[in-house]
């Protein structure tokens, strides 16, 4: 399965679409006044991943088998904060007159029995030297960053494991996925709602979203005590308890600031404007 300017075209496909991804959250950023991709990894799989791809959908291992049934050789993954972010890009690529979509799919709407979510998107470039014009096809990934935390989490459980042994850490990984399925939820109505505030005559709406958020980590905290990411989500937990702490004391002594900072993410702020109350 070698060709001598394999990895040289590979290579190409993978710096063209990481300059359409720079124009793209170039324009979105902005429109938006904030960073929206928070970062963007690329890969050429490797002789080994393709040949047990092939074998698995019982195709002959030879070099054309993987040009024709392997969509994926060359993947290029972009991270963004929010779930509205995926579809903004998305659109944007989409929407490129010298790309093609060939297959799009939605693991977002409707994620997969493991939990595992992103946007797919199958797309095809056209090559051109001298006179010749040849479609190079690649996979563009696009999740949040709460998305591909749990897809790290999914394949340093499940990398090279026995069958039994990924059968059993799938449930648990379900539970993840919904986890943070609810948090992109909760974080994405967060931000809609301090989208252009400057000051907040209540945050009452922002602190029950977060009570909500604190029960689904408490929960997750209570049923996985030996979890790899327990330390992960302690800190979080601890954070947003924090937050609720010092809400739960506010009255004419505190003044509420809301703003989306240039990084994308949003900040909401309690500030004392009579600190000598807190000395007593």
């Amino acid at each position: 399965m070698e060709n001598p300017d394999f990895l040289l075209r590979k290579n190409w496909v993978i710096s063209y679409l990481e300059w359409k991804l720079k124009f793209i959250d170039m324009e979105l950023s902005t429109q938006y006044n904030r960073t929206v991709t928070q970062k963007v990894e690329s890969r050429i799989k490797s002789a080994e991943s393709i040949t047990r791809k092939l074998q698995r959908k019982g195709c002959d291992v030879t070099f054309e088998k993987a040009l024709e049934k392997c969509s994926d050789i060359v993947g290029i993954r972009v991270v963004c904060l929010y779930s509205d972010d995926v579809y903004k890009i998305a659109d944007l690529l989409k929407q490129q007159k010298d790309l093609e979509l060939i297959k799009e799919k939605d693991y977002i709407k409707n994620p997969k029995k493991s939990g595992y979510q992103s946007l797919h998107l199958i797309v095809e470039v056209p090559f051109t030297y001298k006179r010749t014009v040849e479609k190079q096809r690649a996979e563009i990934q696009i999740r949040t960053v709460a998305m591909d935390f749990w897809a790290g989490v999914d394949n340093q459980i499940c990398y090279k494991k026995r069958e039994e042994e990924v059968k059993r850490a799938e449930g648990e990984l379900k539970q993840y996925s919904d986890v943070i399925a609810q948090m992109d939820k909760q974080m994405l109505e967060l931000k809609r709602e301090c989208e252009g505030i400057t000051v907040l005559s209540s945050a009452a709406h922002i602190y029950l979203k977060l009570l909500a958020v604190m029960a689904e980590l408490e929960r997750f905290l209570e049923e996985y005590k030996e979890s790899a990411v327990r330390e992960d989500v302690l800190e979080l937990y601890f954070e947003v308890r924090t937050f609720i702490s010092v809400y739960e004391k506010l009255d004419e002594n505190y003044t509420i600031y809301a703003e989306l900072a240039g990084d994308g993410r949003f900040l909401v702020r309690l500030f004392c404007v009579n600190p000598a109350v807190n000395l007593k």
